[in-house]
């Protein structure tokens, strides 16, 4: 039997009274914390929150839960309504660099499965895996191989010329980048 809360039964029951409060904060709230019976309620409510960018970060609810690793409320919205995916946040960071930044390889896999360029490259001149390479933890190790196994060349160069096995100290993550490639000559 799953434990629920009673604070989380009466968010749920009670969202669209806080949705005319505080929209936004209820509804971003809900995304980072994975809450998705929240979330459907207030866009079964009120569904044009959904794009509508949040209180904290500059973030829509969709690259909130992108980077607090949100994954239910992810496919979700994926899944379930009309998310804008090429909003980004307040300095222009996608959700798939939003997904390598934070190691989110599960997400990761889920935003390029419904299209989204793994080899996008943000006004920075970075791409998504460089955002992983530079995280050590294992979940970042995972999700730089989340953008290999989508065919994200090892080798392929920022525009400050350095690659992604250049820019990690992550051994894990060297490791990963090595076995596919990564170092060899004819660089991306």
């Amino acid at each position: 039997m799953r434990f629920v809360s009673v604070a989380s039964v009466f968010l749920a029951a009670s969202a669209s009274l806080f949705v005319t409060a505080a929209p936004n904060g209820i509804f971003h709230q809900a995304c980072a914390d994975n809450n998705l019976k929240v979330v459907s309620a207030i866009l079964k409510d009120t569904p044009a929150v959904l794009n509508e960018i949040g209180p904290n970060g500059g973030q829509t609810c969709f690259m909130r839960a992108v980077l607090f690793g949100s994954k239910d409320v992810v496919e979700f919205l994926l899944h379930s309504t009309n998310v804008d995916l090429t909003i980004g946040e307040k300095d222009g960071y996608t959700p798939l660099h939003g997904a390598g930044f934070q190691g989110r390889a599960e997400i990761a896999k889920l935003l390029i499965a419904r299209g989204l360029d793994p080899l996008d490259e943000h006004a920075d001149g970075y791409i998504p895996m460089h955002r992983a390479a530079w995280g050590g933890e294992k979940r970042h190790t995972e999700t730089v191989r989340a953008f290999l196994e989508a065919g994200v060349p090892a080798n392929v160069k920022a525009s400050d010329g350095r690659t992604a096995l250049e820019m990690t100290s992550n051994p894990a993550t060297v490791r990963v980048l090595m076995e596919n490639g990564a170092g060899d000559d004819g660089l991306f």
